[in-house]
């Protein structure tokens, strides 16, 4: 018998080695590990995947850019905050992977920015120095890149990473692929997020609403597009839409901090007067400062606008019980123009102080027709508004 055939057979007499078995700590000994924290209180936590969807045209790059100058800008200055009420609690540098807009146009979006914040000249050249960007000749493909991803976030220093956005960033994978979604969020949340301990926020788009969805109604976790496994990824998740010169984010869904969660933005954007696509300033300030934008239902936020309180006496059925409108009745009957009742009725349904209601007809369109009715919050915001008291010596921080 030949020593190959001999080899052969001890092999097959050998049983296979027993597998090592996976290392394991006694998790309630010693000292606790880091707890999960925030980043950006009430928007991003700290060192995981935040996740942030909405329509082309939203606002999601450029609140995304806002948000990355000011966790920049903390560090020279520790009274910054974002949108001008949320507090900063781990400054640093940050990177950028916007493949979709490229370095042109995100430096044009970056320069009004910083106009916009009136900067000195210590805190450009701090800011400058701490935004870095991955240029626009690399292809970052996240099904292959992770690894080097995170390299070149812990060889920045980066404490935030934003990839805006995903479809530009899976190099002709599909995002509709769960398991690729599952496998590629895994790794991020390993090699970024816990090995060079940046936090991630990742941009996406939402789904067209379908005929039959009431307009302005609230996204949910199932408008985000493509897999789930994406947005099950993440800890942090809000959609993004943009309304009237501003922007709304709203959580559609929150693993670590209380449901709910809302911000509503003042957004002014200054152009040069002989090229609009020339942004000289940029500001972006959270429009119920001093209140709590963060979770906009009767009695806490801010008070109805005029225009608003309009719209809900309309609806109110205080002396007409189950009074309900169509589109159009609401419209006429309110007095206000079409465009602007648009973006009004968006924020009365977002607020929850009006409904949407299937009649179980068809629309002229072929959608579900709907009507709209008031509700006990619009009821109880047309005596209270949506004015929620601070507590005693409660100080609001501006800049």
């Amino acid at each position: 018998m030949s020593d190959a055939l001999n080899a052969l057979a001890l092999a097959r007499t050998v049983p296979p080695a027993a597998p090592a078995p996976f290392p394991t700590a006694r998790i309630l000994e010693g000292d606790p590990k880091p707890r999960p924290q925030q980043h950006v209180t009430g928007l991003l936590l700290r060192a995981e995947i935040n996740g942030w969807g909405g329509f082309g045209g939203s606002g999601k790059t450029i609140t995304a850019l806002y948000v990355a100058v000011v966790v920049v800008l903390a560090g020279i200055r520790p009274a910054a905050r974002v949108f001008g009420s949320l507090e900063v609690l781990h400054a640093g540098p940050v990177l950028l992977v916007c493949p979709e807009d490229g370095e042109g146009a995100v430096r044009m979006m970056l320069d009004a920015i910083l106009a916009g914040l009136m900067l000195t000249d210590d805190e450009r050249a701090w800011v400058r120095e701490r935004v870095h960007i991955v240029t626009d000749d690399a292809v970052v493909n996240l099904t292959l890149d992770v690894a080097r991803l995170a390299a070149t976030a812990a060889d920045v220093g980066a404490v935030l990473v934003v990839l805006d956005p995903l479809i530009n960033l899976l190099g002709g994978a599909t995002e509709d692929d769960n398991p690729v979604g599952g496998t590629v969020t895994d790794q991020i949340r390993r090699d970024v997020c816990r090995g060079a301990g940046a936090t991630v926020l990742l941009n996406r788009h939402l789904r067209k609403p379908g005929k039959d969805a009431p307009a302005g109604g609230s996204a949910t976790v199932h408008d985000f597009r493509g897999g789930s496994a994406w947005t099950d990824g993440a800890r942090l998740v809000f959609a993004v839409n943009r309304r009237e010169g501003g922007i709304t984010l709203a959580a559609v869904k929150s693993n670590r901090l209380k449901p709910g969660l809302r911000h509503e933005l003042r957004l002014a954007i200054e152009t040069d007067p002989a090229d609009d696509t020339l942004w000289r300033s940029l500001t972006l300030t959270d429009a119920n400062i001093g209140t709590a934008s963060e979770s906009l239902t009767a009695g806490v936020g801010r008070a109805i606008n005029e225009n608003e309180r309009t719209a809900l006496l309309v609806l109110d059925d205080t002396h007409e019980p189950g009074k309900r409108l169509s589109w159009s009745g609401w419209v006429k009957a309110s007095g206000l123009n079409e465009n602007t009742f648009k973006s009004l009725k968006g924020r009365l349904l977002d607020g929850k102080l009006a409904e949407a209601i299937s009649t179980g007809r068809r629309a002229r369109n072929g959608g579900n027709e709907y009507a709209y009715a008031i509700t006990d919050a619009g009821r109880a915001a047309l005596t209270t508004g949506w004015v929620q008291q601070r507590p005693k010596g409660e100080g609001v921080t501006t800049w």
